[in-house]
């Protein structure tokens, strides 16, 4: 009898593939879920991150309509002016090629000498990214210079317009944001690759008896290879399309055709995930099913032998990169100090959650073997159970940790930026609003402080001055102002304490309070008439608010006794009583260079419902002309409330400052006002950090009370040496506590240009806070998926428990309710676990990562905290937990239904 073999039939791969994906339809979504929100994630935030940081740098550049909104190069008209004009463009375009468009303009009378050809820069729309900015104001920088050298060039050129430097400052806060963005983006990464990784341990775990039956049945490992391959193709795909299909809604949502433009340009990110994830995928998926099939090859066991090894590697890695990371010089681009700016915090945590995973095993058997001596199953199965799935639950731990320190992290480095920012704007500033009036009138102080929105205003000086070698910033505000109008910086600016450091007493005279004017009389001898009459007589005055003010007085002459009487007077200006004078100007008039005049017989009255005097001028002075090129002696400063030696007032300087001179506290030093010849005698009365409106740089900080003071001395001209007269300094600012969105209303009441707090620089730069945010939520949203994942197929890993423990008398309830206190307790480790190494990161990372990314940082940041990054991360993981609390509690019961007899242990 002769039998015929039966034949199995031929099942295709394709047919097999799909039955091995039904089979595990739920860890093989999951794993397309992870996959789908990491490209997502990877491509839309920098997408994102590049619109955010075009929109804030169009925003912070100013309006073309403006002159800080274009540069332009002006120079005399050549004999050719076509050739002129393409000799220019040429110039500009070889700097700049299409990042400015080029404007030729003509100002000027035609044909006079005033007039001048001009080519106008204004940014095209190309150069308004955070490429194109750099290289705008890197071209900008260089365009006078190359003009000057060129043909264009007719006898010099003029430079007029802002456009440079807002460039420029704009260009800071972009470099600023690059050094730090791609830091969010990698830990996000190194999140999606971990996920991927267990869950695809997962997958190849689930298949181990699967993969036993079909080697049985003749199938090879190149052929388990390719069902492999073809498996993780399939999922990677679903996950990829689905992940580049939510990127474009989002981004096409928010910014439209540019959005997908930016997100085209992020490709080289997504085909590198793609294929990372991808063989994450496949290679991890083929050792969990030779693991769980009794199949590991030595290899393998090698491998698991090594991984402590490569763990201590891994931790002692991390900390070497966090070390260094926190040495970097905040302006340091080298190549080296950018990786590791990278690299730092990414290899931290995964560190931390390598260190949570070594200390989750000891933690863990210290609360089973509490727990074993309680009476009732709970608190000691549960905590037995995850003493025993050490493996499994270490996942959960390690995802866990890895987005709490992600979003420590994040919340740390927002807030520490964020206040380092605010910090350094505010030194710099001063006061949250500062009016440019050139000179403040008494009147200009009233007016801005009737402005809407405007709590409190002061008249300052900010001036650049030299003492020795040291170049700095010279600031003079009123004492008794200070305290409203400053602003105050905890640890490093106090205006209280400063406004009480700088106080001198007044050596101004103080008028009555009821004066209305000023009257000055004298006697003049002349051999010229009419130089008597000429003579000019000024008074310097500041009124109760400390404001500044020189006051012409009308000048009458009447001949008397071969001499001539004469009589200056005036009312007093705007202000606030009492007004106190604090110097005394007679001078010769111009017009009359070689008369010479002797003033006798001086006296400064005040005027009123009573006359009272004032001050007794110098007995006598000599105006003239000096020898033939001598310098021309015209006026006298015959008082001055320093008198001839102006008394040292008390200053406040900076470190900076303080270690150029090498002075300390107590020491004296003469500041020169650059420019303007005049001397401040100050004492050191404190060295700070920073000070308001010269920020860390070198600055001094005085009273302009007592600068007005000591800034001028009294100086009488003797025969025909020649003589400096040095006039006391007046206020050039008017500074403004109150609601910035004043600053429009402020500066059309003054007619001036008003500065406030805001920086362009750190309104680009500030961008990365957000994506910081993004990032920590993204990746909380992607370990979510991943816990969902691995507890579901624990669950199914652990369905013959259920009839062991309800035949013992355990309810299907009563399991559920134990399988959520241990999924609770292994989150909330991994969640203290994982904010403790983040805070420890952060302590040693952010800091420097804020100083590198604050534009012209005046002060080393202090670590603060936001609390938001790491609640919404963990409402978002604790959704996640819920849901799969639900899915447990769920299963078990159903499990606890079931007739099926197997063997099965607890």
């Amino acid at each position: 009898m002769t039998t015929t073999p039966l034949r199995r039939p031929a099942v295709s791969a394709g047919r097999l593939v799909r039955a091995r994906l039904r089979s595990r339809v739920g860890l093989a979504a999951s794993i397309a879920a992870a996959i789908a929100v990491a490209i997502g994630l990877l491509c839309a935030l920098p997408a994102a991150a590049a619109m955010a940081s075009a929109a804030s740098i169009r925003a912070a550049i100013p309006d073309p309509g403006t002159a800080e909104g274009w540069l332009q190069v002006h120079t005399r008209p050549g004999t050719d002016a076509a050739a002129q004009d393409d000799a220019g463009r040429a110039v500009i375009a070889d700097l700049l090629e299409d990042d400015v468009r080029i404007e030729t303009v003509r100002v000027g009378e035609p044909g006079s000498d005033f007039e001048r050809v001009a080519w106008r820069l204004t940014p095209t729309p190309a150069a308004l990214d955070a490429d194109g900015v750099e290289r705008l104001a890197r071209g900008l920088a260089r365009v006078p210079e190359a003009i000057r050298e060129s043909d264009a060039a007719e006898g010099g050129i003029v430079v007029s317009g802002g456009l440079a430097d807002a460039v420029d400052g704009v260009a800071v806060g972009a470099i600023a944001a690059a050094a730090i963005t791609p830091v969010p983006i990698v830990i996000l990464a190194v999140l999606a690759w971990f996920a991927v990784l267990q869950l695809a341990r997962l997958l190849g775990a689930a298949r181990g008896r699967e993969t036993r039956v079909l080697v049985a049945r003749g199938l090879s490992a190149g052929q388990d290879t390719a069902l492999a391959g073809i498996e993780a193709a399939v999922i990677v795909t679903a996950g990829t399309v689905a992940g580049v299909a939510g990127a474009v809604a989002a981004v096409a949502t928010a910014w439209g055709a540019a959005g997908i433009g930016a997100l085209t340009r992020t490709w080289p990110l997504v085909v590198l995930a793609v294929v990372v994830l991808g063989a994450t995928l496949l290679v991890s998926q083929l050792r969990g099913a030779k693991t769980a099939a009794g199949a590991d090859s030595v290899a393998g066991r090698i491998a698991r032998a090594a991984s402590p090894g490569v763990a201590v590697l891994l931790v002692l890695v991390g900390v070497v990169l966090v070390l260094q990371a926190s040495q970097i010089a905040a302006g340091a681009r080298a190549p080296w100090s950018v990786a590791v700016t990278v690299l730092a915090p990414t290899v931290g945590i995964a560190a931390v959650a390598v260190l949570a995973v070594i200390l989750f095993a000891p933690l863990s058997a210290l609360v089973a073997q509490a727990a074993a001596r309680g009476a009732g199953a709970t608190p000691s199965y549960p905590a037995r159970q995850v003493a025993r799935r050490l493996r499994s639950f270490s996942v959960a731990v390690a995802l866990v940790s890895i987005v709490s320190a992600g979003a420590v992290l994040a919340g740390a480095y927002g807030a520490t930026w964020s206040a380092a920012s605010a910090d350094s704007q505010q030194v710099t500033a001063g006061a949250a609003l500062r009016a440019a009036v050139d000179p403040v009138s008494p009147g200009a102080v009233a007016t801005a402080g009737d402005t809407s929105g405007v709590t409190a205003v002061a008249p300052a000086l900010s001036a650049a001055v030299v003492a020795g070698g040291v170049a700095g910033t010279l600031v003079a505000l009123p004492p008794d102002s200070m305290p409203d109008v400053l602003f105050e910086v905890p640890g490093v600016m106090d205006p209280v304490t400063l406004a009480a450091e700088i106080a001198a007493p007044r050596l101004a005279v103080e008028m009555p309070d009821d004066a209305t004017g000023l009257r000055f009389e004298a006697r003049v001898s002349t051999s010229e008439p009419a130089a008597a009459e000429a003579m000019q007589v000024r008074v310097w005055l500041d009124d109760a608010a400390g404001v500044p003010v020189t006051v012409p007085l009308d000048v009458s002459v009447d001949e008397a006794d071969g001499a001539f009487a004469l009589t200056a007077a005036a009312e007093l200006p705007r202000g606030e009583a009492p007004w106190r004078i604090v110097a005394l100007e007679v001078g010769q008039g111009r017009g009359w260079p070689g008369a010479e005049l002797l003033v006798t017989g001086m006296r400064m009255l005040s005027t009123g419902d009573d006359e009272s005097e004032l001050v007794t001028p110098v007995p006598h002075t000599r105006l003239h002309s000096a020898a033939p090129g001598g310098t021309a002696v015209r006026s006298a400063m015959v008082w001055t409330a320093g008198g001839e030696t102006p008394p040292r007032i008390p200053a406040v300087v900076t470190d900076v400052f303080a270690e150029g001179l090498g002075l300390g506290v107590g020491d004296d030093v003469d500041v020169r006002i650059d420019g303007g010849g005049r001397t401040i005698a100050a004492t050191v009365a404190s060295i700070v950090a920073a000070l308001p409106g010269a920020g860390a740089g070198a600055g001094v900080l005085v009273s302009l009370d007592a600068a007005i003071d000591a800034a001028s001395a009294t100086s009488v001209p003797d025969g025909s040496a020649d003589a400096e007269v040095v006039t006391p300094p007046l206020a050039n600012e008017v500074w403004a506590a109150g609601d910035e969105s004043a600053a429009a209303a402020l500066s059309g009441a003054l007619d001036a240009p008003v500065a406030t707090v805001g920086s362009p620089a750190s309104a680009v730069a500030g961008e990365v806070v957000t994506l910081w945010d993004a990032a920590a939520v993204g990746g909380a949203l992607l370990a979510g998926v991943a816990l969902v994942a691995l507890l579901a197929a624990l669950t199914a890993q652990r369905a013959g428990e259920v009839l062991v423990l309800r035949a013992l008398g355990v309810p299907p309830t009563a399991q559920a309710r134990m399988r959520g206190i241990e999924v609770v307790v292994v989150v909330v480790l991994g969640v203290v676990l994982g904010a403790a190494g983040g805070a420890s990161l952060a302590a040693l990372l952010v800091p420097r990562m804020a100083e590198r990314a604050v534009p012209d940082v005046q002060l080393p940041p202090t670590l603060s905290f936001s609390p938001w990054p790491v609640v919404i991360a963990l409402a978002v993981v604790g959704v996640a937990l819920a849901v799969a609390v639900l899915g447990s509690w769920l299963a078990v019961r159903r499990q606890g239904s079931s007739t099926r007899i197997e063997e099965a242990a607890p």
